[in-house]
């Protein structure tokens, strides 16, 4: 074996040209289709990040006041995808004016739902107390407010003579990335607190101790805000809510499969161009391997004179083909590193996308694995060749 190689790997490099020429004709078919796989790769990953930094893009919320039970909102915790579900009442409840003391300052916000494991809620913050909130970066900022800032939330309620006053505090402060403008974050009680003065019943804790008795009070809650663990979760849920509970939703489904839409257009498109231009590049290699064992008949004559058996005469072409295959794929890797480095240099920063180029350690060992798949498909006809090589027909007509 080592004798096969070492004569396979000589005879190679002596015929330099055509060494040089096969090396080329590889790289001009494997370096543009690495260019075309790292740019998708790379806008397909930079439209997948510009989804994924709106905090919204995976929350499906239902729309209108469908009377849901803490049994439904069980249920739906338990659906393939779901990793967040909380409920709200009516959505005239949400409108609240954020107050803070010292000094007196007001603001109208939106206080939407949150409970244990919100993904919203940010690394490091499980849930809010009773009557705790989460404040968005933009409130913080503006209203000068950090974490353990007591303030209060007022309903906003026309036509009644007092509005209902909740004393707070600021829990935690949203992540960067997250929720952004005038919104808080409260657990469900508060916002069924301020249904309950909507509708009017005693609440002496807030300071109305006449109305309609509490204790004949049932907790109705008619809004839910489901959070789904990917991207392709997203229509699968929603069609859910629809057609088994009955639920008007509002959910990013469009923007999201028409992005998840294009990147499979393209992975299409790009293997439809791999397969026809590798299938090109399997049968010139093979021509090419075949031809040169074919001009080298009398060398293998003399091999087969020589001791080499016939295992190592169908042996001989394939060491030559894995190794131009190699040599070609380095040479592949080199260029393209340089094209990727022109690309992000000259394309990137005028593109907004940072690594226009990823091929990646996948995508990588992908294209060395199809590549010494390609040499060994493309030696068959040259091993074939050589097998069949006789010394005493090759010598005789060369005499």
């Amino acid at each position: 074996m080592t004798l096969v190689l070492t004569l396979a790997l000589a005879d190679l490099f002596r015929d330099r040209l055509a060494l040089i020429c096969n090396v080329a004709m590889i790289c001009g078919i494997l370096v543009p289709l690495m260019v075309l796989q790292g740019a998708k790769s790379g806008v397909g990953a930079y439209l997948i990040s510009e989804l994924e930094t709106d905090p919204e893009v995976l929350s499906i919320t239902s729309v209108g006041n469908t009377p849901l039970s803490d049994t439904t909102i069980e249920k739906i915790l338990e659906w393939p995808g779901v990793i967040f579900a909380t409920p709200s009442p009516r959505a005239f409840t949400e409108i609240v004016t954020l107050v803070k003391s010292a000094p007196r300052q007001l603001r109208s916000t939106v206080a939407l739902s949150s409970g244990s494991g919100d993904p919203w809620l940010g690394d490091g913050v499980d849930e809010l107390p009773p009557l705790g909130m989460a404040i968005t970066r933009d409130l913080a900022r503006e209203l000068a407010l950090e974490v353990g800032t007591t303030v209060s939330i007022v309903s906003q309620l026309p036509g009644r003579p007092r509005q209902m006053l909740i004393p707070m505090q600021v829990s935690a402060i949203l992540p960067a990335d997250g929720l952004r403008g005038d919104t808080i974050l409260v657990n469900p009680g508060v916002l069924d607190t301020m249904e309950a003065f909507i509708d009017n019943y005693a609440l002496p804790d807030f300071g109305f101790p006449k109305g309609r008795d509490p204790a004949t009070r049932v907790v109705q809650w008619e809004k839910v805000r489901v959070q789904a663990a990917s991207l392709h979760d997203v229509a699968r849920i929603e069609s859910r809510m629809r057609i088994e509970l009955g639920l008007r939703t509002q959910a990013a489904t469009s923007q999201i499969e028409d992005t998840l839409g294009l990147i499979t257009g393209l992975n299409d498109t790009i293997r439809l161009i791999a397969v026809v231009s590798l299938s090109g590049l399997v049968v010139a290699l093979a021509f090419a391997f075949w031809s040169s064992i074919r001009a080298k008949q009398v060398v293998l004559a003399m091999l087969s004179l020589m001791g080499l058996s016939l295992r190592d005469l169908t042996l001989f072409p394939v060491i030559q083909a894995v190794a131009t295959m190699v040599l070609g794929l380095g040479a592949s890797l080199m260029f393209y590193s340089l094209t990727q480095c022109l690309g992000d240099s000259l394309l990137g920063g005028n593109l907004g996308i940072e690594g226009l180029l990823r091929l990646g350690i996948d995508g990588t060992l992908w294209m060395i694995a199809l590549g010494l798949l390609i040499a060994a498909i493309a030696a068959l006809a040259a091993a074939w060749q050589g097998r069949r090589t006789d010394p005493a027909t090759v010598l005789r007509a060369g005499g």
